[in-house]
């Protein structure tokens, strides 16, 4: 009996802080990764999966030119993903901040984030930067609970701060070796960077898939 009464009054107790935690413990899936034609691979990894205000994950990002011939990579701010978010997907809103300790390395980007209250600021400075083949380049991240509002499935991509006024990235036609302009869509500002051969004229817009699903944690132990 006294063990019922034990359990009874934490299962109580959680829930209680339940109402009070809850937004800020989270679970996140393993990165799922979509590779593009392009010659690029990305490859994605979380540190652990539960993810607090006092428990963040490390999302550690790897790209490799894949490609036999050096890629001028062009973006803003901070070469070579600038500053990244994971977005909610189709008509959902939410953005889930990556913070990085190289932010404070550069004047382009300016982040301050203290509980609910985040004020950000960023140039838009273009930079471009080659990247040769078997070179892959690494870059770490930071998932914090307090920067998740909802529960949902998240797709890496550029901040929405980054807006381009006119943005006309172009497809590559691999079977004939040409490329064909399309229209942009209304978020075609999303890509995480442009590319292109050292030597040539086109820009290209990748955009692979590097999605998770974020679900809230339980705060109630398994009896």
């Amino acid at each position: 009996m006294k063990r019922r009464t034990l359990l009874g009054a934490i299962g109580a107790s959680m829930l209680g802080m339940a109402g009070c935690l809850g937004q800020n413990e989270y679970t996140l899936s393993e990165p799922d990764i979509e590779q593009t034609d392009d010659p690029f691979r990305i490859d994605a990894t979380l540190s652990n999966r539960d993810v607090t205000i006092d428990g963040p994950a490390t999302l550690t990002l790897t790209l490799e030119n894949t490609g036999e011939t050096p890629l001028q990579i062009r973006t803003t701010d901070l070469w070579p993903f600038g500053v990244p978010v994971f977005g909610r997907q189709g008509d959902q809103y939410g953005e889930i901040q990556l913070l990085s300790d190289r932010y404070d390395e550069t004047d382009n980007v300016d982040i301050s984030v203290t509980g609910w209250s985040r004020s950000m600021s960023l140039q838009g400075q273009p930079i471009t930067q080659t990247l040769s083949p078997g070179d892959p380049l690494t870059r770490e991240y930071t998932v914090r609970g307090d920067l998740i509002t909802t529960e949902g499935t998240y797709q890496l991509q550029q901040n929405s701060m980054r807006r381009p006024p006119s943005v006309t990235p172009t497809q590559r036609n691999n079977s004939s070796n040409k490329t064909v302009k399309r229209r942009s869509p209304p978020d075609d500002w999303q890509y995480l960077f442009k590319y292109r051969p050292k030597n040539g004229d086109t820009y290209y817009a990748y955009q692979p898939t590097v999605s998770i699903t974020v679900s809230t944690k339980s705060l109630l132990p398994d009896l």
